[in-house]
């Protein structure tokens, strides 16, 4: 396990992705639709089976979540964004190994995810904001990793 603080220099994640090209995508890609996953504090929902009105788009929907204190999970958007699929590309030439591009969105003062663990390794960079990370060397109870296909189970991990 290692941290490293201001790894980027200056500006160089916005480089990557900004703001406003994040909405852009939630705005204009509806093929980001079955990537979105919302998190409200208890359940973890797939963001097609979110009710919906005909004009709403995928960014009305998260920013209303995000409003709910809601934490969003956008995954693969390395497969929507030219740069950023660069950056992931980069990533696995170095780290010689296939990476995914996450982005997770949590308003401030929520928590995001509860305490929980990764059935793959995980390499975190925290583009904006401030967040509390806490990383265990064990997980609490050992219990057995639970197959991919299972559903989330708040409170079991």
């Amino acid at each position: 396990m290692a941290h490293f603080k201001n790894v980027f220099e200056g500006d160089a994640l916005e480089r990557v992705l900004t703001v406003p090209q994040l909405e852009r995508l939630l705005h204009e890609d509806a093929r980001l639709t079955p990537n979105i996953d919302i998190f409200d504090g208890t359940h973890l929902r797939r963001f097609v089976d979110q009710p919906r009105r005909a004009e709403q788009t995928n960014f009305d929907i998260v920013a209303e979540n995000l409003r709910r204190a809601a934490t969003i999970r956008i995954r693969a958007v390395d497969q929507f964004d030219p740069r950023l699929g660069g950056l992931i590309r980069g990533l696995e030439q170095t780290l010689v190994g296939q990476c995914d591009g996450n982005i997770y969105l949590t308003p401030p003062g929520s928590a995001g995810f509860p305490p929980h663990f990764d059935t793959t390794d995980v390499f975190v960079v925290q583009c904006a904001g401030r967040k509390h990370w806490r990383i265990f060397e064990q997980y609490a109870n050992m219990t057995e990793l639970p197959p991919m296909e299972s559903g989330w189970e708040p409170g079991r991990f």
